[in-house]
């Protein structure tokens, strides 16, 4: 019967637990084996429920916890459950046995107790026979309808007892038969599956490491199984599918890289959709010599292909006023140039120092706090934000500090499944500006003339720099420090569009946009 402790200790590792579960293999008709293809450590309280057979009734929990003045890694059996191990008085300690040890129903060290100590580390003593162990098995007897069923579960437990690593395990199908530690582990099956999305809506890169024993493979075949599919896929199962709902790879000695798309269909023959999510399957077909079972591959991992929204232009700031909050900024920037892949542009400010790694995947963990929403116009964009305005981290918009601007272009869903983000503005950094607030904007005037542009600015002398740059943030021109009241810059190689002609003047940045038709 089912431990109540047990019931109440799974309910609060079982939705860390059900993200990690991995899918069984079959490996040879009776020892159904899983392979943790990226081993699972855990610690800090945490645990692992192993269901051996996948009846959906957990047979055993592992689990890392403290007491007073000690730390230990711990087992806690379901069910009708066997240990192999030793009894002292009321503990039990499990055996940390080799690979090849045999598991058989006359061991004389089966022992029924609910919890047993693999390692405790504390101030009283150290206990144990797993202080520091790599690859070691435990031996597992469960019950099915009454019958005994063997099986091992592979781990390391660190030294200190505040952790511990799952690798493997396996459960003979045959009622009593026996099984020996570390049988059917896998050396023809896949174990590694990684998949990269191509960004742009034409497919999905999928590489897999070649089996440890190739000379068992006959060839690989390729299965996608849509996340919202509740299928359960075995070995024979996968091993009735054809074309087109596999991809046969043949092998090559080497680890393998195949790139699907929306021209290949799933497990259930429906053409694959950008957006959705799959889980990605190799079987490994036997060559009927060396291996007569095909063993399909372990992957709980979702993968998905999209379409990149797409990307504005980099972004142009200003510092317009004397508020020392987010009313001093202004953003300018270039619309995409495929406006149809964006729902609207949200613009992020970040600290500098935290603007050179930013990714798309980090403005998605930002909360919706931080951006500035921007509405498309059809044409290119600028927006002076809010005084309650806040970095990336949460912290306002303030004088004094360096910065660099994003623009997102948020993916309307339809012709495209992924935001874009623009590159960084230059950095830039907000000031008050004392001396420089009677800077008159109206006397600066451009204008062009025989393919030149013409910036008139009467109070040259205050100026510091003058800057041109497209609407792609690219700068085209530039002056320090004019020495006269009209700038010319020769146009004639520049095509027709929308320019922006920063000024700086003293601290104060002030910028125009100005609009250039070829002559």
């Amino acid at each position: 019967m089912r431990n109540k402790d047990f019931d109440k200790r799974l309910a609060g590792y079982s939705a860390l637990a059900a993200g990690l579960l991995a899918t069984p293999v079959v490996s040879d008709g009776q020892i159904l084996y899983t392979d943790q293809f990226e081993d699972l450590t855990f610690g800090d309280t945490s645990g692992y429920i192993f269901d051996f057979n996948y009846d959906y009734f957990h047979d055993l929990l592992v689990f890392q916890a403290f007491g007073t003045n000690a730390y230990f890694v711990s087992v806690q059996r379901a069910q009708d459950t066997e240990i192999l191990g030793k009894s002292t008085g009321n503990y039990l300690y499990p055996f940390a046995l080799d690979a090849g040890y045999l598991l058989d129903t006359i061991n004389k060290n089966w022992r029924i107790r609910d919890y047993g100590t693999l390692n405790w580390q504390g101030t009283a003593g150290n206990y144990g026979y797993w202080q520091g162990v790599n690859d070691k098995y435990l031996g597992i007897k469960i019950k099915i309808d009454g019958k005994p069923y063997l099986g091992w579960a592979r781990l390391d437990v660190a030294q200190n007892g505040r952790s511990f690593t799952i690798k493997d395990f396996a459960i003979e199908f045959t009622s009593g038969k026996s099984i020996r530690t570390g049988d059917a582990a896998n050396t023809y099956g896949v174990t590694k599956i990684l998949a990269q999305d191509l960004g742009n809506g034409n497919g999905l890169k999928i590489t897999f490491d070649k089996a440890v024993d190739e000379s068992k493979v006959s060839e690989y075949r390729i299965i996608l199984k849509n996340v919202l599919d509740s299928t359960q896929l075995t070995p024979n199962m996968a091993l009735n599918l054809s074309p087109p709902n596999i991809v046969v790879v043949p092998k090559t000695g080497f680890n393998i890289e195949k790139t699907v798309n929306s021209s290949n269909v799933d497990l259930q023959g429906n053409p694959l959709k950008i957006g959705q999510y799959y889980q990605v399957y190799v079987l490994s077909m036997p060559d009927g010599v060396h291996a007569t079972e095909p063993i399909l591959s372990t992957n709980r991992r979702y993968f998905a292909f999209h379409v990149l929204s797409s990307p504005a232009g980099t972004p142009v700031a200003t510092d317009i006023g004397n508020n020392g909050n987010g009313q001093d900024l202004k953003i300018s920037f270039a619309k995409a140039a495929d406006e149809q892949k964006v729902a609207f542009y949200s613009v992020v400010v970040c600290k500098s120092e935290k603007a050179q790694n930013f990714t798309i995947e980090d403005a998605m963990n930002l909360p919706p706090s931080v951006f500035t929403n921007v509405p498309k116009t059809g044409g290119d964009l600028e927006i002076i934000l809010s005084k309650t305005a806040t970095d990336a981290d949460g912290a306002l918009i303030t004088n004094n500090v360096k910065y660099k601007a994003f623009v997102i272009s948020v993916a309307d869903g339809t012709y495209a499944s992924k935001h874009a983000l623009s590159l960084p503005s230059d950095e830039f950094m907000l000031t008050h500006n004392s001396g420089m607030d009677n800077f008159d904007l109206s006397k600066i005037n451009c204008y062009f003339s025989n393919q030149t542009m013409n910036i008139v600015v009467p109070d040259h002398f205050q100026i510091n720099s003058i800057n041109i740059f497209d609407l792609h943030g690219k700068q085209i021109a530039g002056f320090n420090h004019p020495v006269s009241e009209i700038l010319e810059v020769p146009f004639g190689r520049f095509s027709s569009g929308i320019y922006l002609v920063k000024i700086d003047a003293g601290d104060k940045s002030y910028s125009l946009k100005v609009t250039y038709f070829q002559e």
